[in-house]
């Protein structure tokens, strides 16, 4: 038989890789009180998160936007959003800074 748990929360974030605990980061920087994570296993151990070793692309100064853009598209046989990859881009060293 299984054991059951019935907890209340304010906001409750399914997965435990980079994108769920940057939500629940910024949750909590925007007042949220009681953010809960749920996991198949151990936080930011499981999933995507572990796969890539803890890596991540992001653009340091001097780099060049437009060549890194190009480089991801090629690398991803053209099934990627040119413009989402360099809104990511723009924002990677930000997002990295903040985790």
């Amino acid at each position: 038989m299984s054991e059951t748990t019935t907890l209340e929360t304010d906001l409750l974030v399914i997965g435990g890789g980079f994108g769920g605990l940057y939500a629940s980061i910024k949750a909590k920087e925007n007042g949220v009180e009681n953010v809960v994570i749920v996991d198949k296993g151990t936080v930011a151990l499981t999933g995507k998160s572990r796969l890539a070793a803890g890596s991540t692309i992001f653009l340091h100064e001097g780099d060049d936007l437009e060549q890194w853009v190009q480089a991801i598209f090629r690398g991803q046989h053209g099934i990627c959003d040119q413009d989402m990859v360099r809104a990511i881009l723009e924002q990677s060293t930000e997002r990295l800074r903040e985790l």
